[in-house]
């Protein structure tokens, strides 16, 4: 990656890693995995990136201060991990090639112990979202007026 001058060798210790390499590598759907997750990963576009990342804060997964990742998109994980909270990742050219991530979506990494609490508050902000945007259409239809 440095070689290529995709990352510069000062951007390396700056990249999330995990404190020890993990023994086992497992995947399965959110909803029917046969062991407890570590992290949860998602890809999605852009918007419901929004709502989940949302119903992270209410879940106390998230910080509203969050940085999102560029390159490398599989630091995702590490930085779920490590900090126990949700991690957002616009995904990277070696995700997007060897994943098939398409140009249209990004990812959410939700802490595994605090995926159930996540998935729960999306129902609501998803009703707080359609009550602000039913609200904001209503301003600009008033300010058209």
């Amino acid at each position: 990656m440095v070689k290529n001058e995709y990352l510069k060798e000062d951007d390396v210790p700056a990249i999330p890693t995990l404190d020890a390499s993990p023994q086992v590598v497992a995947y399965a759907p959110a909803d029917a995995a046969a062991f407890e997750p570590d992290v949860v990963i998602i890809a999605v576009e852009p918007a419901k990136a929004m709502i989940l990342f949302e119903a992270s804060l209410r879940a106390d997964a998230g910080d509203a201060a969050s940085t999102i990742l560029g390159r490398p998109g599989c630091g995702v994980v590490p930085q779920a991990m490590n900090s126990a909270r949700s991690a957002l990742s616009f995904g990277c050219m070696g995700n997007r090639t060897y994943a098939g991530l398409p140009d249209s979506e990004m990812y959410l990494a939700a802490p595994g112990d605090k995926w159930e609490a996540v998935a729960g508050a999306v129902e609501e902000i998803t009703g707080a979202n359609a009550a602000m945007e039913s609200y904001y259409r209503s301003t600009l239809i008033a300010e058209e007026s």
